[in-house]
């Protein structure tokens, strides 16, 4: 199984590392203390909007425990180098 990862830059000019940390724009949100993305309960538990991750290999990895077809974007420190997937888990 292929997972689809959309780059925002042309092939040679993509980068692999260097990536701050990959999010989404759904109402998701990352627990810190039990390690997945959830529907935040409020003074519960410590939620980002944010989990950490630093390359793109990573990223293929963590979108496989990510929640089934939820866009999840992994955000560059440098503009416009961007990286597109989707969850694949569930």
């Amino acid at each position: 199984m292929t997972m689809k990862i959309r780059y925002d830059k042309q092939k040679g000019l993509r980068i692999k590392y260097k990536f701050v940390g990959f999010q989404t724009y759904s109402d998701l949100w990352y627990n810190d203390t039990l390690g997945r993305w959830e529907e935040p309960e409020w003074g519960k538990y410590s939620y980002s909007n944010t989990e950490r991750c630093r390359s793109v290999r990573a990223f293929r990895r963590r979108l496989k425990k990510c929640p089934k077809g939820i866009e999840f974007t992994l955000s560059s420190r440098y503009v416009g180098y961007d990286v597109t997937g989707k969850g694949n888990y569930g």
